[in-house]
């Protein structure tokens, strides 16, 4: 008894989600019908967004193809951490498709970040071995993160990205 309750307990929000999942939304409608949270898009917001994409998209299409660029740096005086490419492709393709379910959410449908994929399945993840020793690096001192963007920098000029026209996260 006990067992068949913590099934129906754990099954019933599967249940629910599953059916409002299969609920269609209006395209043109975002689907936001519970009072706003701190932070959510109003309803006025979202039409504003899809003016500013929409003439965006018009405009300069092409700019819509880009890839977030993903750079793995390490201090000096450390190696990568084991399967370092591995546990960043999976946690990148959840933020991935975290995005895109917002925004479909939201009605705006197929988009999401892009991130580099290489023909191996997995995120395309340049490694910048840092200038900084682990000693060296502080999270008092800003100019830490300079030096690291520089170094990262550097790591994608050596496979032909140039950094400075691209949208970048660096894991640590």
């Amino acid at each position: 008894m006990r067992l068949s309750l913590r099934a129906l307990t754990l099954a019933a929000p599967l249940i629910i989600g599953f059916t409002l999942a299969a609920t269609p939304e209006p395209s043109s409608a975002p689907s936001v019908t519970a009072p706003l949270l701190p932070g959510e898009p109003a309803p006025e917001d979202l039409t504003r967004a899809r003016r500013v994409l929409e003439a965006w998209e018009t405009t300069d299409p092409d700019k819509a193809s880009r890839r977030m660029r993903v750079v793995y740096w390490t201090p000096a005086d450390r190696e990568p951490q084991p399967d370092y490419r591995a546990r960043l492709t999976r946690v990148m393709l959840h933020v991935e498709n975290f995005y895109r379910t917002q925004m479909a959410a939201y009605g705006f449908a197929d988009r999401s970040i892009r991130l580099d994929i290489a023909p191996d399945g997995m995120l395309q993840l340049p490694v910048a071995k840092g200038t900084l020793k682990s000693a060296e690096c502080s999270e008092d001192d800003g100019s830490d993160g300079q030096a690291i963007r520089r170094d990262c920098l550097a790591a994608l000029q050596a496979e032909g990205i140039n950094g400075e026209k691209e949208t970048l996260v660096i894991f640590c």
